[in-house]
């Protein structure tokens, strides 16, 4: 038996996770139009409108970035394949409002520690100020696995550095959380 929890900011995909949500017979749970943090708010959602890279720029930093190129970082060891042509994310899209979602708030409130628990975490960016704030919390202790898309260390709205991301990953490693290397290829 499962249960799931799809989060995306993304509006675009709102009738998706929709369909999933109303199909899923109460173990698919959607919060649409909501992006993942560490606490409950709202924030300004930059929309990368390439339909052709399935949206893949779109962040809450509200930054240009030139995807996949400066993806191409290996200071944490995985580097992306370069995919496609480089272009500008967020350049030519748009801007909505989204609550945000505590992820730790999510975890405590929906699992138990016999729970097998796996969270993916694609975030463009903000897994820079969530990783360090789950190393400090004791409910990182209820995720078996962590599979984290590390983007370039320019892309978050703190100011997390290399050696505390480092450290962050070494205690939930520590804790005894699996986190392999991840890259999720797209499209």
């Amino acid at each position: 038996d499962f249960e799931a929890f799809l989060v995306e900011a993304n509006p675009f995909f709102d009738a998706a996770l929709q369909q999933l949500s109303d199909t899923g017979k109460g173990q698919v749970h959607a919060l649409n139009s909501t992006a993942a943090y560490m606490c409950d708010a709202s924030t300004t959602f930059w929309l990368d409108n390439d339909v052709n890279h399935n949206y893949w720029g779109s962040s809450m930093d509200g930054k240009t970035h030139n995807w996949p190129e400066e993806a191409s970082d290996t200071s944490n060891g995985v580097r992306m394949p370069q995919v496609g042509q480089v272009r500008a994310a967020a350049q030519d899209g748009h801007k909505v409002t989204v609550p945000t979602v505590n992820l730790m708030k999510v975890i405590y409130e929906n699992t138990i520690p016999g729970d097998w628990l796996i969270v993916k975490m694609d975030i463009e960016g903000a897994e820079w100020d969530i990783v360090p704030c789950l190393a400090n919390s004791p409910v990182a202790t209820l995720i078996d696995q962590l599979y984290v898309e590390e983007h370039p260390i320019h892309w978050q709205l703190g100011n997390t550095t290399r050696e505390e991301m480092d450290l962050a990953r070494q205690t939930l490693t520590e804790w005894g959380i699996q986190m392999p290397q991840y890259w999720s290829p797209t499209l």
